[in-house]
């Protein structure tokens, strides 16, 4: 199997939150941001446990950690 890149995996994220029927909005309620940046989250959190058991890892250190720095940069655009 082949290892995902980061887009793949944002992509997959984006999916989940799109799922949570919460969009991203600048000037939108606080609680709409958060519930879909935790609907990414808890999405990726699944999909690290899920590797975790894995002999070959999908997901890399370095992809992890660029998912993760994502993470931090849709919380600071959004304000959450």
């Amino acid at each position: 199997m082949a290892k995902y890149t980061a887009k793949e995996i944002k992509d997959i994220l984006n999916s989940a939150g799109d799922s949570s029927r919460f969009a991203f909005d600048k000037f939108g309620p606080y609680f709409a941001n958060a519930e879909r940046l935790k609907a990414m989250k808890n999405k990726f959190a699944q999909m690290l446990e899920r590797d975790a058991d894995r002999q070959v890892k999908r997901i890399a250190e370095h992809t992890q950690k660029s998912v993760e720095s994502w993470f931090s940069s849709l919380a600071e655009i959004y304000g959450i």
